[in-house]
């Protein structure tokens, strides 16, 4: 989904806060979930009160508690099945893998900005020695000692 519109602070004043958006809803619909869960491993992780809308011709699921996509219960208890679907789009790190990996044909990864920058090469190290695999070609794997 495309962000548009202003960002605006988290309710807490913590965190990367939130974004709104200024794009039509079309549906409203009665897919929705009170105190809903989902499992990782056997680890049931809750997502709040959750819904499920229309948005530009693309179905959005919405939770109340910060967290991972992490199993298909996200998905699948507001009545959307991702198996049916040419793409699914995840906010993870890469807990959704264990998940999202056996129904996905491919998986691709996306730098978003945030913390956690999947290159590491990308990252302005000023407190590492050069040069350090896999930072730098030159290097080798091995041990810090």
């Amino acid at each position: 989904m495309h962000r548009q519109g202003r960002r605006s602070e988290s309710p807490k004043g913590k965190g990367a806060g939130c974004y709104v958006v200024r794009a039509p809803l079309e549906t409203w619909s009665p897919r929705v979930a009170r105190d809903f869960w989902q499992s990782f491993g056997p680890t049931e992780v809750p997502l709040g009160d959750c819904a499920a809308v229309l948005i530009g011709g693309v179905d959005v699921v919405l939770i109340t508690k910060r967290t991972q996509a992490l199993g298909l219960e996200l998905f699948g208890d507001l009545g959307i099945d991702p198996r049916t679907y040419k793409l699914v789009i995840v906010k993870s790190s890469n807990h959704f893998m264990a998940a999202f990996g056996p129904i996905a044909k491919k998986v691709i990864y996306v730098e978003s900005g945030g913390l956690l920058n999947r290159n590491y090469r990308n990252i302005p190290h000023t407190r590492v020695n050069r040069p350090i695999w896999p930072l730098d070609d030159a290097a080798t794997p091995g041990l810090i000692c």
